[in-house]
């Protein structure tokens, strides 16, 4: 069985981008363009291995959405990247 990897972005080519390659590395991908379609989608799916999530969302941030899978999630970590000179964090949460 594949590792499912929910990728939360709202910048559909960034999204595209990101999960095209991982579909590439043998990942299944639930895609989520909002904070509250990901809650969504992390509800219905119970085995997602991994979640990527972008901080700046349209309906909530992406911290919000961490604090809601923080409960039944472990081994956190985030990367920053920048992007037009302001910081992004991209928080990682792996089950």
């Amino acid at each position: 069985m594949k590792e499912k990897i929910l990728v939360l972005e709202d910048e559909i080519g960034i999204r595209s981008f990101v999960s095209i390659n991982l579909k590439r590395e043998g990942y299944e991908i639930i895609e989520a363009g909002s904070g509250s379609e990901a809650i969504e989608k992390i509800t219905e799916h119970n085995d997602i291995s991994i979640a990527l999530l972008d901080v700046m969302l349209p309906d909530m941030s992406g911290i919000e959405v961490c604090k809601y899978i923080r409960p039944s999630w472990y081994n956190n970590a985030y990367c920053k990247s920048s992007r037009r000179r302001q910081a992004r964090r991209i928080y990682i949460w792996c089950r």
